[in-house]
């Protein structure tokens, strides 16, 4: 209902409120393959500490949520 009054009103407003769900959809999808990836590398390393690309997957990890943050809060 109330998205029906707002793309009626002011679809300026439910056109940026779309843009922001796509967004968040696409954040959340690259931060669970990347998790995947991490608990992937953690299955079959043999040593966490010289697995370079989990070290690289953890760095974009990190770099991904703190945009997250930055943009949701």
């Amino acid at each position: 209902m109330l998205s029906l009054v707002t793309m009626k009103e002011r679809p300026d407003l439910e056109h940026e409120r779309n843009a922001l769900i796509v967004s968040s959809a696409e954040m959340k999808q690259d931060l669970k393959e990347i998790e995947d990836k991490i608990l992937y590398r953690l299955t079959v390393s043999e040593s966490i500490i010289d697995d370079i690309d989990l070290i690289c997957t953890l760095e974009v990890l990190k770099t991904k949520s703190e945009e997250i943050k930055v943009k949701y809060i």
